[in-house]
């Protein structure tokens, strides 16, 4: 999903946020909403314990292991909506 991304940025950042117009407002929302469906998503993801190589399905073991030993604090970088909160700070205007 993030290749997408990059791709829109690069416009912007090549032709100005004139020229992408409401679309890329509206498509990097709608991006970002999947992300976050990721982030749920994989609290619900079962995984395979590689010490008993048993399908681990409890709720709170999954949860334990995507927060300490999976990707969580990555995938909250990557969906914080830093736009909306600094629109000044990352406003991309043509050079």
């Amino acid at each position: 999903m993030s290749l997408p991304i990059s791709v829109m940025h690069l416009f912007v950042v090549a032709f100005g946020e004139e020229a992408a117009g409401k679309n890329f407002l509206v498509i990097a929302y709608v991006i970002e909403a999947f992300f976050g469906l990721e982030i749920l998503l994989k609290f619900f993801t079962s995984y395979k314990d590689y010490e008993t190589f048993q399908v681990i399905t409890s709720l709170k073991k999954i949860a334990q292991n995507y927060i300490m030993n999976g990707t969580f604090i990555l995938d909250i970088v990557a969906f914080f909506p830093f736009n909306m909160l600094f629109p000044a700070a990352v406003s991309l205007t043509p050079l």
